[in-house]
C-alpha cells in the first residue's frame, strides 16, 4: 500500500477508536501517537531544460497546425460555398444551419465535404504549454482562468488632467 493509503486507513481506525473512547470502552486511542505516523520520502523533482522546453513548444505548435487542407473552391456548389463563407466568418455549424434554414445534418455534410476542421480537435496546445512552463501555474489554475482575469484584457484608462 502507498503511504497515503496507509495514512487514510490509520485515520479511519483512529476515528473509530475515538468513538470507543467516547463510549468509555477504552481509555486511550492507540491509533493516535507518534509511532503511528507514516512518513514518505518526497520524490525527486525534475525540471525541463530550456532546449527540452523549446522542443515541447515546437511539437505542441506542430500539433495545433495539423488541420486538413480545404477542398478546392472550384469543386464547391452554391450551398457549400455559402457554408464555407459563414464558417470562415466565425459562425458555428449550428449557427450556419439556423441562418440558412437547413438541417444541422446538411451543414455537417457540407463541413465534411469542405474538409473543414470546425470543432474538431483542440487548438491551443502551444499556448497551454507556454503558460504552464513559464508562468508557474498549476493545471487546475490554468483551467479556471478566463480572459477577463488577465490585465491585458482590460486596458488601463488614464485620467485626463485639466490645467
Amino acid at each position: 500500500m502507498s503511504p497515503a493509503s496507509i495514512r487514510k486507513l490509520i485515520e479511519t481506525l483512529a476515528a473509530i477508536l475515538d468513538d470507543a473512547i467516547e463510549d468509555e470502552l477504552i481509555d486511550r486511542n492507540p491509533a493516535r501517537g507518534k509511532r503511528m505516523r507514516v512518513h514518505a520520502a518526497k520524490p525527486d523533482r525534475t525540471f525541463l531544460e530550456m532546449d527540452e522546453l523549446a522542443v515541447l513548444l515546437d511539437t505542441a505548435a506542430a500539433q495545433d497546425r495539423q488541420l486538413r487542407e480545404p477542398a478546392p473552391t472550384s469543386e464547391l456548389g452554391t450551398t457549400s460555398a455559402v457554408v464555407a463563407y459563414l464558417l470562415d466568418a466565425g459562425y458555428t455549424p449550428a449557427q450556419v444551419a439556423s441562418r440558412l434554414g437547413l438541417a444541422k445534418s446538411t451543414i455537417n455534410y457540407h463541413v465534411q465535404r469542405l474538409r473543414a476542421n470546425v470543432g474538431r480537435g483542440y487548438v491551443g496546445r502551444r499556448i497551454t504549454v507556454e503558460i504552464l512552463a513559464r508562468a508557474g501555474v498549476q493545471v487546475s489554475e490554468l483551467c479556471d482562468m478566463r480572459v477577463g482575469h488577465f490585465a491585458a484584457a482590460r486596458p488601463r484608462r488614464r485620467a485626463l488632467s485639466h490645467p
